[in-house]
């Protein structure tokens, strides 16, 4: 199908007037911009944007293994994969609104993906630790338990309340969801540099284990909220 850049960000932004833009500040000056690039050549081919986010979900997890590993440049290459499917996780759904294949199903596989991503990240940083202590895995699993917690707890809320967790709790619980979804998004882009420097992983996996929880608090305050 034969579109244009502009063609595309205008299908972007229609889409995002209708339901909302991107929440993180990331996606917005970087993911996205991003997107429009690379959905320009997936469009010509009649890419299909199920089969993207399938790609990005393999990249994903192909990385936090790589990660995990710890051996020798592996991990590097596997916070490459990581920041490439990262990419094409905004590339469907950029590629599905330019060209009219937004679909429920897309958009139930997208969500799906994004969350066994975001607990598997922290997972990987975990393993790539256990080197110096086995301590650290525990931490990123309970990391990516508290992302799964919060994920449910927010659409628990919506389901019984109707009602979004960022847009019902008290301004302290959506500032605490919100700078989780913001900086979580931006952990990606620093898994390349935390791997060149002393202690960098474990600092990303500190920062990623007080985001989750200040995020899976704050959706479970909103929640218990607004059930009184």
């Amino acid at each position: 199908m034969r579109v244009t850049l502009a063609q595309i960000k205008q299908a972007q932004e229609q889409y995002a007037a209708k339901v909302g833009g991107d929440m993180s500040f990331q996606a917005r000056y970087y993911a996205r911009p991003v997107s429009y690039l690379l959905t320009l050549p997936l469009a010509w081919v009649n890419a299909r944007p199920d089969a993207i986010t399938l790609a990005a979900l393999l990249f994903d997890l192909l990385g936090c293994l790589a990660i995990g590993t710890g051996h020798d440049a592996v991990p590097l290459l596997g916070a490459v994969c990581i920041n490439i499917g990262h990419l094409l996780d905004y590339v469907d759904g950029t590629l599905a609104k330019a060209t009219g294949q937004v679909s429920k199903f897309g958009a139930w596989l997208d969500s799906v993906c994004d969350e066994v991503v975001e607990a598997a990240i922290p997972i990987g940083i975990g393993l790539y630790l256990t080197v110096n202590n086995n301590l650290f895995l525990l931490l990123g699993i309970t990391c990516g338990v508290l992302h799964l917690l919060g994920t449910v707890t927010a659409l628990h809320t919506k389901i019984v309340f109707g009602a979004e967790v960022t847009t019902t709790g008290s301004r302290w619980t959506r500032y605490a969801i919100l700078a989780g979804v913001n900086l979580k998004s931006v952990m990606t882009l620093l898994l390349i540099p935390a791997l060149l420097v002393p202690n960098g992983m474990v600092v990303l996996l500190v920062v990623y284990l007080a985001l989750s929880a200040g995020e899976f608090a704050g959706r479970l305050i909103t929640g218990v909220r607004n059930a009184s």
